[in-house]
């Protein structure tokens, strides 16, 4: 990686062929061979900056695995928004969050990308989103598993060189400089946090009403008052936040909240809540199963009660995505009274979900007319793919 000019793309052929599952069709031989270095060694004069555009517009393409699970959705997004900054934020989903937070310094970085090599503050902002993005500022807490809880997010374990010249990995080496160096300059031995002198570290919902307790944790699904546009979910027990994320709980009618295949907007109240691996890999549902919910109080009891059943969390195909291909590329779609997130979350909330089984855990559905003071408390933006929904009868799951 050549931090000052992003993700290096002077490959010898055979190994970009090993490396992308792009290169691994037909077709992809035949560009690894034509675009990528003849040779191993030397490594200069290496592959021209055209074919380097070439490689990594192949590599992260929208129409392979990688580049969909980067939420590339156009041709040069590849090389555009390549591994760059000091994490290597890639794909164009990483820079749409990341977007947020550099446009208020007046940069933007979907349009001028190469900002993230060329600005050094927008170089550091970048990457603090990349860091809130993946939660690894509530991963890091109390934690010296530098390699098993934060590298991993960060980026891939590659082979070099050490200090001294003997084999090392990227993830090894900073791990010894966690050790030596930056744990101390933090003073992290001496962190109070989740300490008995800690009196703030009380996790609860939003309008406050419920706190999680030793045995409990809560998906607080907080959404605005106006059902046709997202909210957010927050997910934690009584030590922190475990994941953030947004949401979307409009059902395909405005009304029939509470009658049985209404198909209305999620009821608010309290749920309790279970995990169900099923509908894999459907359109509508994803490839991460349900989390299931039945009514304990408020309307959600309410609506259990009178015999609305089939209301969980899932992703899904999104808006402007067919049923034949889903990712993440469009905002929520509209369910028939389910809570949506998007795949990558859901993907993410099924493993923290499943982590917790030991604990009771509640799914708490919550409206509020101020959802941009629910954003700014948990360090959240909208969502940039959001906008204003419609009721219809012919809205899809």
């Amino acid at each position: 990686m050549h931090v000052s000019g992003g993700e290096n793309f002077n490959w010898y052929w055979e190994s970009l062929i090993t490396t992308f599952s792009a290169f691994q069709t037909a077709e992809g031989k035949q560009n690894a061979r034509l675009w990528g270095r003849p040779t191993i060694k030397p490594k200069l004069p290496g592959v021209t900056l055209e074919n380097q555009k070439k490689i990594a517009n192949w590599a992260y393409n929208y129409r392979f695995k990688k580049g969909k699970e980067l939420g590339n959705i156009v041709e040069n997004d590849g090389w555009n928004f390549r591994g760059k900054g000091l994490l290597q934020l890639t794909g164009r989903t990483a820079y749409e969050y990341a977007n947020a937070y550099t446009k208020k310094e007046g940069a933007d970085i979907i349009t001028n990308p190469d900002l993230v090599v060329t600005n050094a503050s927008i170089a550091v902002l970048s990457s603090m989103a990349f860091w809130k993005w993946k939660n690894l500022n509530t991963k890091a807490n109390l934690t010296k598993d530098v390699i098993g809880k934060i590298c991993s997010k960060v980026g891939n374990d590659v082979p070099l060189k050490d200090e001294i010249g003997n084999p090392s990995t990227n993830h090894k080496e900073k791990k010894k400089i966690f050790d030596k160096t930056t744990s101390k300059v933090f003073k992290i031995d001496e962190c109070k946090l989740g300490k008995a002198s800690d009196v703030k570290n009380i996790f609860e919902t939003f309008d406050k009403k419920y706190k999680a307790e030793s045995n409990t944790c809560y998906i607080d699904v907080i959404v605005p008052n106006d059902r046709r546009k997202e909210g957010l979910f927050v997910f934690f027990d009584n030590t922190g936040i475990i994941q953030k994320g947004y949401a979307l709980a409009m059902g395909t009618k405005n009304n029939a909240i509470l009658i049985p295949e209404g198909k209305g907007s999620t009821p608010t109240g309290l749920w309790s809540s279970w995990y169900e691996k099923v509908h894999i890999g459907e359109s509508s549902y994803g490839d991460y199963g349900l989390i299931k919910v039945s009514g304990v109080s408020g309307d959600a009891l309410k609506a259990t009660n009178k015999g609305r059943a089939g209301i969980a969390i899932h992703c899904g195909h999104t808006v402007g995505n067919s049923k034949k291909e889903y990712n993440d590329n469009g905002a929520l779609m509209v369910t028939y009274g389910c809570v949506r997130v998007y795949n990558k979350d859901m993907k993410e909330l099924v493993k923290n979900y499943t982590s917790k089984s030991s604990k009771k855990i509640y799914v708490y559905v919550e409206e509020t007319n101020d959802i941009e003071k629910a954003y700014e408390k948990y360090g959240m933006t909208s969502d940039s793919k959001d906008y204003r929904r419609t009721y219809s009868k012919k809205a899809k799951q």
